[in-house]
């Protein structure tokens, strides 16, 4: 895809979710938020340009089916769970993608926010949308034992609930459709097609359930913050545009947890229409690059950012010099399957070539190796230079590394700052979506085993102390640790604004 294509692909997705007959279930379409141009972002519209105009009714009625099923099957879980009506202050929006994340306090994406709310006398609770797969849904729902509240979402809603959401599915549908027969250019008529297939799928139908449980929870907790992760995607929107359905001036708050490349389109632009009021009042960022980043971003005008930082960022770690370290190359694919696949092949490539050269293939942490495995059978037979890390810190992987391999996966800011020297893997026909777009010195591409081997480097490298630098101050730079005063920060704006109500 080339980046008018890219550009074309993200007006077109504007102009649908902008138009004048747009609603609730539009926005819920994930094919209309044009994320980024990483591959697995951009996989929707690739096959939207080849074959928009494929159906598939059975798979949409199977999944309105499934859903009506564990609409009854689940009714038990969504009752012991109901959350008083009581007022709270701060209501938190993340992710449950592990089972492990249900036994610690601290959360994947927002750590121990609730603690440092808890200690500024401001109460809270924590909604975890359930991605988990069907076998561990039910002990998602007993395990709530922690400190603080917290709520497993149901992936199901009430039988008529679950009947109102096909139908709007099926109504959105319809629109869109009418959308692609009226539309000016092939790829409008592609991205209308596709998101009118997307319309009465799964993905959308779970953002609506979405919406409607933190619509109910809203309505029973009347928050005065509603915070959720944010990388602009239709979830996000739906978040937000339910939690001012029963309070209005419920500020709306996104954090901003993931790398922003050289294209991200969905989290540089407000959606801007007053009937689906689906935008952040404010944004908190992983450090100053991407603050500063996205304060530049014309589309987000109006809207405050706050540097916030990472509870994954330490303060700077000492590592061995690299000359004390092992001729090691450190593999780090992002949490995409067919991403891991790619860098791990290639490594393999690699060091069926690189005999004296050691990788250490690191599964990104929300990966599931038995799913690896079943996709790459040779993970199980590894060559003698090759190894899984599995259950190491990061921390401990780069103290034993002089360089690493890496595609999409922002764990290359750590490997940089514990000075391992990167090597980016590019395919012929892709955009780049290197995270390290901006550092122009010591970071390097490769597009084959034959050119990696040669640029490798076997020993401590010497004459690249200005590269070498510029990496290190970018990444420090990116990634920060979490900055105890935003939170203050963003409590101050609900305080103005009860301030600037009152006038």
């Amino acid at each position: 895809m080339t980046e008018q294509e890219f550009a074309e692909i993200g007006a077109a997705c504007d102009g649908l979710l902008r138009a004048p007959d747009t609603n609730l279930a539009r926005l819920a379409v994930p094919v209309l938020h044009l994320l980024s141009e990483h591959p697995s972002c951009l996989r929707p519209y690739n096959a939207a340009r080849g074959s928009a105009g494929l159906t598939n009714i059975p798979r949409a009625i199977l999944g309105a089916s499934d859903a009506l099923y564990r609409s009854l099957r689940d009714n038990r879980e969504r009752n012991a769970h109901a959350i008083p009506a009581a007022h709270v202050d701060v209501l938190i929006v993340s992710y449950l993608v592990a089972p492990s994340q249900l036994r610690t306090e601290t959360d994947f994406y927002f750590g121990r926010l609730q603690q440092q709310l808890h200690e500024r006398g401001v109460t809270s609770r924590l909604l975890l949308i359930n991605n988990l797969p069907r076998a561990h849904c039910r002990n998602a729902y007993r395990e709530q034992s922690c400190t603080f509240p917290r709520t497993v979402l149901p992936t199901s809603c009430a039988a008529p609930v679950e009947a109102q959401i096909w139908r709007q599915c099926v109504a959105a549908r319809r629109a869109l459709r009418s959308a692609a027969r009226r539309a000016g250019t092939p790829v409008e008529r592609n991205i209308a097609t596709r998101a009118a297939l997307q319309a009465w799928l799964s993905a959308s139908m779970a953002n609506l359930r979405v919406h409607r449980w933190i619509s109910q929870i809203c309505s029973r907790t009347t928050p005065d913050i509603v915070l959720t992760t944010f990388e602009g995607d239709a979830c996000e929107r739906v978040i937000w545009h339910a939690a001012r359905a029963h309070k209005r001036d419920t500020l709306c708050a996104g954090y901003q947890h993931a790398s922003i490349l050289a294209h991200s389109y969905a989290i540089r632009r407000a959606i801007g229409v007053p009937a689906l009021d689906c935008d952040p009042d404010a944004i908190l960022t992983l450090g100053d690059i991407t603050h500063e980043a996205l304060a530049a971003s014309p589309g987000l005008a109006g809207i405050q950012l706050i540097k916030y930082g990472s509870h994954r960022r330490r303060e700077r770690v000492s590592f061995p010099p690299l000359a004390e370290r092992p001729a090691r190359c450190l593999v780090l694919p992002d949490a995409d399957p067919l991403e891991c696949e790619i860098l791990f092949k290639f490594a393999l490539a690699c060091a069926r070539q690189l005999s004296a050269l050691t990788f250490a293939l690191r599964p990104h942490p929300m990966s599931s190796l038995v799913m690896l495995q079943s996709r790459m059978p040779e993970l199980r037979h590894l060559p003698a230079n090759v190894t899984l890390s599995v259950g190491t810190s990061l921390e401990d992987d780069c103290s034993r590394a002089r360089c690493c391999l890496y595609r999409g996966s922002s764990a290359v800011m750590q490997a940089v700052l514990a000075g391992l020297k990167p090597f980016y893997l590019a395919r012929p026909g892709e955009m780049p979506f290197d995270p390290l777009f901006a550092v122009t010195g010591w970071r390097e591409t490769v597009s084959s085993p034959t050119e990696f081997a040669a640029r490798v480097p076997m020993t401590c490298g010497t004459g690249e102390a200005e590269g070498v630098s510029q990496a290190v101050n970018f990444c420090d730079r990116y990634v920060r640790p979490i900055r105890t005063a935003a939170v203050d920060e963003l409590l101050d704006l609900v305080r103005q604004r009860a301030a600037a109500s009152r006038r």
